[in-house]
């Protein structure tokens, strides 16, 4: 059964406190109302901590119509994040707050990246091991229509010393872009 996890935002006396961590199942996603499963989790903190923000994140959260469960949450009173490999179209339409696209770009499993995806970013996050990766990204750029204000972020794969090296370099050569 499909599922997501929704990461939410924990504040108290304006300082991040930590985070919840919820599994949402396709099948929930159906009767996903206020007072269900939002409701409960909410009302178990309310009144110690703040909760602000919650993060749609992987598997592929937009492999589904993401409408319902956002509007659900956005009843809630949470500002909605989502994570997404830019290879699915459920949140095109959909009032998401901030829309990070992680392009997987010639991945095992062949899905690709679409652009009417990434031009709706607000955020590109790109996971970067060597050069070739960097010239990946670069053809993707230059397909794209980012929309104003879009930020792009590098990321060195793992611990690896010459991709942190190759991303900080990046970034300081591009000046917008960001580590």
């Amino acid at each position: 059964a499909a599922s997501w996890l929704i990461d939410t935002v924990v504040e108290c006396g304006g300082r991040q406190a930590g985070t919840f961590l919820w599994s949402v199942h396709k099948g929930l996603l159906r009767e996903l109302k206020q007072d269900s499963f939002v409701g409960r989790g909410y009302e178990r903190v309310r009144g110690v901590v703040h909760l602000k923000w919650v993060l749609l994140t992987g598997g592929e959260p937009a492999q589904q119509d993401l409408t319902g469960l956002v509007n659900a949450l956005h009843d809630a009173g949470f500002k909605v994040s989502l994570e997404t490999s830019g290879t699915a179209t459920g949140h095109i339409g959909v009032p998401v707050d901030w829309v990070c696209v992680s392009p997987k770009i010639n991945m095992p499993g062949g899905l690709e990246v679409l652009l009417e995806v990434v031009n709706q970013a607000d955020e590109i996050k790109f996971v970067v091991g060597k050069s070739s990766d960097l010239e990946k990204l670069t053809e993707l750029l230059n397909r794209c229509n980012l929309k104003t204000g879009a930020q792009v972020c590098l990321q060195p794969l793992s611990t690896n010393e010459r991709a942190t090296e190759l991303c900080i370099a990046t970034v300081m050569e591009m000046g917008t872009w960001r580590l």
